[in-house]
């Protein structure tokens, strides 16, 4: 019974989370407090960066990795099947629709309206990456006489130092994720 409901639960995220393995997140987010026996959002700001650093998209090994915690490697199959099918079936269907009718102006202009969808979707992912470090993170204290102390000042400037020139895409993805080691290593000591 346990693997229906990994399927189900990610059959859902595959089925709207367009935009790629990033936009996954905020629906993973969503499922720590829906499913909180399943994984809490420490552990899934701890697995975005292992997901980050292993091959193959983001969103396929967060949902191997919270399939596996949660049902064994059965329900690491049962979770990548679920977030893979609903995107293969509407892949095939838009692709023979577009075949289709190429020309369509109806057709045209839902795939233009889809594209700021997409990007509603990814900023809502990076704001879910945030709060997460903000809300659930043992290394931001706001708690403390000051909110800008130095660990959430030095919080603050990797998510910055790493984002802004990441849009540009002039430094390779390996030296931001050694930059965020090294620095999570120093924020460590």
């Amino acid at each position: 019974m346990i693997y229906l409901l990994i399927y189900w639960e990610f059959f859902k995220i595959g089925l709207f989370a367009i935009g790629g393995g990033l936009a996954t997140l905020p629906f993973l987010d969503r499922l720590a407090v829906t499913k909180p026996e399943w994984y809490n959002h420490e552990y899934l700001a701890d697995m975005i960066a292992v997901a980050n650093s292993g091959p193959g998209p983001v969103g396929v090994n967060l949902t191997t990795t919270i399939g596996i915690n949660v049902g064994g490697i059965l329900g690491g199959i049962c979770a990548v099947c679920g977030l893979i099918t609903a995107p293969v079936i509407i892949v095939i269907f838009i692709s023979t629709l577009m075949k289709n009718t190429r020309e369509n102006i109806y057709i045209n202009g839902a795939m233009q309206g889809l594209r700021p969808a997409v990007c509603a979707l990814l900023a809502l992912a990076l704001w879910s990456l945030i709060s997460i470090q903000f809300t659930f993170s043992k290394d931001f204290d706001i708690s403390s006489d000051s909110v800008l102390n130095l660990r959430n000042v030095l919080s603050i400037f990797v998510i910055i130092s790493v984002n802004i020139p990441m849009i540009k895409k002039k430094i390779p993805i390996v030296i931001y994720m050694i930059f965020g080691a090294v620095l999570g290593i120093i924020f460590k000591l």
